[in-house]
């Protein structure tokens, strides 16, 4: 006789509204990421761009399985911007409920990051988390101060 049971597992899941429109009426440029498991292999310049004549490049930094650092750095590699750690607001909404999250308000599904130079908003547009590791399709709006 075979005997089957299900181990507990560590599961969340959030997604934003499909309806919202996404304001993007103070930001500058805005980039879509998918962050899956073992997706990102280094932490290479992902996207450039240019706001008021200055260069910039996009990073990602992969600190462990669920969470990554959103980084801004200018020509010379210095970071400019960087977000917290991913997760760090996922447990924020994790807190409100464990169960799964639909259609979510962007005001929910959002953070910002700002300093005298340029501003950033990470808008989650899906979450998955099981047991240790994240998946997340997000969006990064940049604009400068």
């Amino acid at each position: 006789m075979a005997y089957a049971y299900q181990e507990e597992s560590d599961t969340f899941n959030a997604f934003l509204d499909y309806n919202v429109i996404i304001p993007l009426d103070t930001y500058d440029v805005m980039f879509r990421y998918n962050l899956y498991r073992d997706s990102l292999q280094s932490n290479d310049p992902l996207y450039n761009f240019e706001i008021n004549e200055i260069s910039y490049h996009t990073s990602i930094v992969r600190v462990d399985t669920r969470n990554y650092i959103v980084q801004i750095l200018d020509s010379n590699n210095q970071v400019i911007i960087e977000s917290a750690q991913t997760y760090n607001y996922v447990e924020t909404l994790r807190d409100l409920s464990t169960q799964p999250k639909d259609q979510m308000a962007i005001e929910d599904m959002s953070f910002e990051e700002e300093n005298e130079i340029l501003k950033m908003r990470i808008i989650f547009q899906n979450i998955f988390i099981y047991n240790d590791q994240a998946d997340y399709e997000l969006y990064v709006l940049i604009g400068a101060k």
